[in-house]
């Protein structure tokens, strides 16, 4: 029995397109979930991954990972309330819940710390 290429490269590409296809259908699934969250909490301890330029937030006894931004550099927020409102992508940092004044930034790959070796990691103060 012959091996005809034209049905191996047919096999191969419709693989490689249901690997894009669920890969793109699995990050909007999680992006959107991520987008009707709501957060409100005081923040706890904050810890910055330099080399991956990540921000790490102790919020409600949770650990949450955040996108770098420099305003995380300038200014430590620790005690201050993050809050995130259902629909929204972008975080407010406030000094207390009902302050008017408010500092904001946007993060990209935010997401809950479930791993418990990064846990004790941030903990540890290896991450800072």
């Amino acid at each position: 029995m012959k091996f005809n290429p034209k049905i191996y490269y047919s096999i191969v590409a419709i693989g490689f397109c249901m690997f894009i296809a669920i890969t793109v259908l699995r990050n909007r699934t999680a992006t959107a979930k991520w987008e009707q969250t709501e957060l409100f909490g005081q923040i706890n301890d904050i810890a910055l991954k330099k080399n991956d330029k990540g921000i790490y937030m102790n919020i409600n006894n949770n650990w949450y990972g955040f996108s770098y931004d420099r305003i995380f550099e300038e200014k430590s927020f620790k005690m201050y309330y993050l809050i995130k409102y259902k629909g929204e992508k972008i975080f407010w940092i406030k000094r207390t819940p009902t302050s008017t004044d408010s500092v904001s930034f946007w993060s990209g790959a935010s997401f809950i710390v479930t791993d418990t070796n990064e846990i004790k990691m941030i903990e540890k103060g290896i991450l800072k």
